[in-house]
This record gives structure tokens, C-alpha cells and sequence, in this order.
């Protein structure tokens, strides 16, 4: 409760922290309706005219293609040098601002400015490396998914003795997959305002502080995960754009909002904590 009521303080006393996500969100909502990657898997299903397995399948042959790999690299690198880019750019000023107000700093002129030539430069480098570090992750969990897929596969079009060993097989991928993104979240997510309140070793500070609160860090990144989740789903009922956009808009804002505020506060709270215990 401790953390959720500075956090909620905090959103409070800077308004700006919601003005800017609102901001932001709206744009990004709005790019996000000419987003090609939608059509461009609804394509694949219609080619492949197959099952949600066989689907999956078509889109890992796709991206392991050989002639696929060189322009797809290509275009993760750009992704990531960008994205890092515009994450110093925008959120260096923003987080400067959630930090001074989790750490019930008198508010300043300028905190925006200050944030942005201070840090741009560390949150751009810890965006880019967090990005490269997801796309190899999320490469490795689809390598790893395969012997999942194929057996799953297998017991439904032709092996239904194999169902035993592939509902276990895939209880034990989805697991690894899951704790996999968990841990992986969360050090990246405590990440950031370790290097907004410390001069050197942000990743070790983040560390330090996962490794101590793991569990209720993972609880929370849970909830935010769950509510994201029902929110997307019931999203498809929605058939009018004008109130799907808006919709999308006001969730986004405020989602964006908690749980980013809810971090620097959570990291607030717990480095306090380790200190008093030192």
C-alpha cells in the first residue's frame, strides 16, 4: 500500500506525468491504425489456410527464411536505434519528472529540460540494449517453442497417443516462457530509475532490488499483465473506431501512467528499504 500511495501522490502532485502519457499515447494510438503488421499476419493465415499450429509454424519458416534473415536484421537494428532514440528523447525528460515526484521533491521549473540533457543519453544507451536483449530473447523462446509446436502438432493431425506428452511439453514451455519475460521485465523495468538516482552500476542496483523483492515485483507485473490482457479482449466487442480509438486512448494513458509511476515508486521504496536495513 506504501508504494501505491506514493504513487498515486505522485500523479497527483505533477499532472504533467498524466498530460505527457496522454499526449503520447494518442499519437501512438493514432500511427498504431495504419500498423502493417496485423494485415501482414492475416495474409499469412489465408495463405497458409491451415490450422493456429500450422499458422505459427508458416511464421517461423517465414522469419527463419535464409533470404528473410539479412533484411529482417536490418530492420530490427533500425527499429532499436530509433526507438532508443525517441525513448531519450521523450521519456528522459518524463522520468525525471516521476522520479522528483515518488522522492517528494519540491517541484522545479524546468524538471522536463533538466531530465532531458542530464539523462537522454543513459536512457537512450539502456533502451537500446534492453531492445537488443528482447529481440534475442524473443528469438531464443520461439527456437525453444518449436519442439513444443511440433509435437502439439503432431498428437492433434496424427499421434493423438503423443496428447499426454504435449499438454506436459507445453505446461513446461509456456512456464519457461513466461518466468523467462518475468525476470526479464523486471530487471529492465528497475533499470531505469536506477539510473536516474545513481551515478554508475544502474544494473546492479536494479539487480540488487529484484533479487530482493522478486516475488512482489512479479505480482505486480502479473496484475498490470492481467488487466492488459482482459482490457485487449474486450476491446474486440468494440466495432465503432471512433469509440474503439478513444477507448484505447483513455486505457492507455492511465495504464502507461501507473505502472511506470508504480516502478519509481516501487524502486523508491525499496532501495529506502535497503539502506535502512545497512
Amino acid at each position: 500500500m506504501e508504494i501505491l500511495g506514493r504513487t498515486i501522490n505522485a500523479i497527483l502532485k505533477r499532472p504533467f506525468i498524466l498530460l505527457f502519457f496522454a499526449v503520447i499515447t494518442m499519437i501512438v494510438t493514432g500511427i498504431n491504425r495504419f500498423n502493417p503488421i496485423i494485415p501482414i499476419l492475416r495474409g499469412l493465415d489465408l495463405i497458409t489456410e491451415g490450422s493456429f499450429i500450422e499458422s505459427i509454424v508458416s511464421y517461423l519458416q517465414v522469419l527463419f527464411d535464409p533470404s528473410i534473415i539479412p533484411v529482417f536484421a536490418g530492420f530490427v537494428a533500425a527499429f532499436c536505434i530509433v526507438t532508443s532514440l525517441l525513448a531519450g528523447l521523450f521519456l528522459s525528460g518524463c522520468f525525471n519528472v516521476v522520479n522528483n515526484a515518488v522522492a517528494n521533491n519540491k517541484k522545479k521549473k524546468g524538471e522536463y529540460i533538466t531530465g532531458l540533457r542530464k539523462y537522454f543519453g543513459r536512457i537512450f544507451l539502456i533502451t537500446l540494449r534492453s531492445l537488443i536483449i528482447a529481440v534475442l530473447l524473443i528469438v531464443f523462446m520461439l527456437v525453444a517453442s518449436v519442439p513444443a509446436i511440433v509435437i502439439t502438432n503432431a498428437s492433434i493431425t496424427s499421434r493423438p497417443e503423443l496428447i499426454i506428452p504435449a499438454v506436459f511439453v507445453d505446461i513446461l514451455t509456456i512456464l519457461v516462457i513466461l518466468f523467462g519475460f518475468m525476470f526479464f521485465r523486471a530487471y529492465i523495468f528497475f533499470w531505469y530509475p536506477a539510473a536516474l538516482n545513481n551515478e554508475k552500476k544502474y544494473f546492479a542496483y536494479s539487480r540488487k532490488i529484484v533479487d530482493r523483492h522478486f516475488w512482489s515485483i512479479a505480482a505486480i507485473i502479473l496484475i498490470f499483465d492481467l488487466v492488459f490482457v482482459l482490457f485487449v479482449y474486450l476491446c474486440t466487442y468494440i466495432s465503432e473506431p471512433v469509440i474503439y480509438f478513444f477507448v484505447n486512448w483513455i486505457f492507455y494513458t492511465l495504464f502507461f501512467t501507473l505502472l511506470i509511476t508504480y516502478i519509481f515508486s516501487a524502486y523508491r521504496v525499496y532501495s529506502n528499504r535497503i539502506k535502512e536495513r545497512m
